[in-house]
């Protein structure tokens, strides 16, 4: 019996060493010494920088890795250099590190920028044309005065209404002479107005072929796809800009009603004549209604166009080299600062592009 229990105790220690890990596997493999991994680990030294501590890097070719033997940053070592004064920077010391770090004790201003007209390039068919200026000092540069040749874009306002009152009926005569708006439908009346045009039984409205109708008629017998629409400047000082808002936003439904593929452009009054300002109607006033209009757009997903500003003086009135009657209106010149303006944005926004 004793030998018995002898032999299976043995069996049962053969067994658990074939297994390993303690788990018992009759017929378990052997692992051959030769293919057990050894870490040789290289060293590598990287040393400290300005800002980061240096450390040994041990590595192995099978991946494993450790750091140890920490070596601390050594911070900035900075060289101070006499600095002369440019049009971003003062006059002062300049200290600069090895490691390219630098600042600058400024003990005067900047220069600043001092421009140049370096070239007036003619915007020629859809290429707008520029006004380059170059700073002097440094090759600093910007373009503006940005304008447009009289066939650009012309193809876009071929089913385009431009729909206004006095102010817009100039540029009836003005595209007729430069066809900047191609053949755009203008539709203008001087004295017209949103309530006018929104009353039914108003007959101070629009003519269309020899016959008064109404906005959104018109477009679905032109077959109108844009609206332009200038209008605001005979109810503002009567209504408020907040009435007049309301007036403009049931003129377009009116529109979109009968019309409802019709894209939107709503463009902001023009300034005054600054001596023609009188009660409420005011530029101040008309800025008030431009900037509601502005929100107006937004909330609607309309277009805005700011026509207003590049008119403007620095009393924020009607520049005198714009304005046809020392009032309200404004001459050719003053026409073509606002079709600029319109194709600018239609450039800027991209919409020329997207209507092919």
């Amino acid at each position: 019996m004793l030998k018995h229990l002898r032999k299976a105790g043995l069996t049962a220690l053969l067994l658990l060493g074939l297994a390993g890990c303690g788990e018992v596997s009759r017929g378990a493999p052997t692992i051959p010494p030769e293919t057990v991994h050894v870490h040789e680990y290289t060293q590598t030294v990287i040393p400290p920088s300005c800002t980061e501590d240096g450390y040994t890097l041990h590595q192995c070719a099978c991946g494993d890795s450790y750091t140890d033997q920490q070596i601390p940053m050594t911070g900035h070592s900075y060289t101070p250099v006499q600095w002369e004064a440019n049009c971003l920077e003062g006059e002062g010391i300049r200290y600069t590190c090895a490691c390219g770090d630098s600042y600058l004790e400024q003990t005067s201003p900047p220069l600043g920028h001092q421009y140049a007209v370096e070239e007036v390039v003619e915007p020629e068919g859809e290429a707008r044309g520029y006004t380059l200026h170059r700073c002097v000092r440094c090759d600093n540069s910007y373009r503006d005065s940005f304008t447009w040749s009289p066939e650009a874009f012309a193809d876009f306002f071929e089913d385009a209404v431009f729909v206004g009152d006095s102010i817009t009926y100039k540029m009836i005569y003005h595209n007729a002479k430069y066809k900047s708006l191609g053949n755009a439908t203008i539709l203008a009346r001087g004295g017209v107005s949103l309530t006018t045009l929104v009353d039914k039984d108003s007959s101070y409205k629009l003519y269309y072929r020899g016959k008064i109708s109404e906005l959104e008629d018109i477009m679905t017998k032109c077959g109108g796809k844009k609206l332009f629409v200038l209008l605001g400047v005979n109810d503002v000082p009567w209504l408020g800009v907040e009435k007049t808002i309301q007036k403009l936003d049931t003129l377009v439904n009116n529109v979109l009603e009968k019309n409802p593929d019709v894209e939107i452009y709503l463009q902001s009054c023009t300034p005054i004549y600054l001596k023609r300002e009188k009660g409420n109607l005011t530029n101040a006033r008309l800025d008030e209604y431009n900037v509601l209009l502005k929100e107006y757009a937004l909330e609607k997903g309309y277009h805005y166009i700011d026509i207003a500003t590049p008119m403007k003086n620095e009393e924020n009135a009607l520049r005198a080299e714009y304005c046809l009657d020392q009032s309200i209106h404004v001459n050719d010149a003053g026409c073509a600062v606002w079709i600029n303006e319109i194709k600018s944005y239609l450039y800027e926004e991209n919409l020329y592009e997207q209507s092919k």
